[in-house]
């Protein structure tokens, strides 16, 4: 019965398939689901996928067109009003926008930079103080993302380095070490341990991966480097020991590998899984 009800999904893009398939998993997959679970008790995995499933629900109603005409109105009515935006910039960002979501393209989004401007230009030349946090609050919740299950910092790194493109993403955590658990007699305290993992794209270059661990100003370091640069290797832990020396780090290990897979957080951060239904509420 239940693969019966996901053959009525449609998987083409035609212009009635959203409605379609909104119809079929609200009326009918989610209160299937909801029964099995109701009658079995099943709590576990299956719980977690229906939460994910309502999730994207939630998102695939709310980009329907209709919505996301009514929303753009909200936001450029809000944009005009409150930063006092004159007709014809507003006309411009409208414009651009609507053309780069009904055809999606290569080309490079006016509609993006002009967000973009829109946030640098609040936070550097507004002379409001709501104005200015208001833009500051949206570019650190573009570069950050938060989130209380997973007590990881994240955070987007978007570069552009003497013309050349790179896209980084940073997971950082920080775990505390006691002494007393290692020395019976040893003074109480603790040790900080950090643990990040880095990844960048570099345009025309390759894909990289650092995964970075310091205690006590000892660094280690793994390092993934793209197939391009294999014949480098030892020119890059040369500049890499001489860099970090300088600024008083004392490597205590250095790998680098050729990036064969790319890895994700939970593949660099084991403890994730143990905290799953915990909060965390550390600052």
């Amino acid at each position: 019965p239940f693969n019966e009800l996901v053959d009525k999904l449609i998987s083409d893009n035609s212009a009635n398939s959203i409605d379609i398939n909104l119809n079929a998993l609200k009326n009918d997959i989610l209160p299937f689901v909801g029964r099995y679970i109701s009658k079995m008790n099943d709590f576990g995995p299956v719980k977690d996928y229906v939460s994910v499933l309502i999730h994207n629900i939630v998102r695939l109603e709310s980009a329907t067109k209709e919505n996301f005409s009514e929303d753009l109105d909200n936001l450029l009515e809000f944009i005009k009003y409150n930063f006092n935006v004159d007709e014809k910039s507003m006309e411009t960002l409208k414009t651009s926008l609507i053309e780069t979501y009904e055809a999606s393209s290569n080309v490079k989004s006016d509609s993006v930079d002009s967000f973009l401007k829109l946030i640098e230009s609040g936070i550097q030349k507004s002379d409001s103080l709501v104005n200015k946090g208001i833009m500051e609050n949206m570019a650190e919740s573009l570069l950050f993302s938060q989130n209380v299950h997973i007590p990881l910092t994240h955070m987007f790194l978007p570069l552009n380095y003497n013309g050349m493109f790179m896209f980084s993403e940073i997971w950082i955590g920080k775990e505390y070490k006691d002494y007393n658990s290692e020395k019976k007699n040893s003074k109480q305290g603790y040790s900080e341990i950090y643990k990040a993992f880095l990844t960048f794209d570099i345009q025309n270059i390759g894909y990289f991966e650092t995964i970075l661990l310091l205690k006590d100003s000892k660094l280690s370091l793994e390092i993934s480097v793209p197939n391009s640069l294999n014949n480098s290797m030892e020119l890059i832990r040369n500049d890499l020991i001489k860099i970090l020396s300088n600024d008083n780090f004392s490597v205590e290990k250095l790998n680098i590998y050729e990036s064969v897979k790319k890895r994700k957080f939970n593949d660099v951060f084991h403890n994730m899984t143990e905290r799953k239904i915990n909060v965390d509420v550390t600052i």
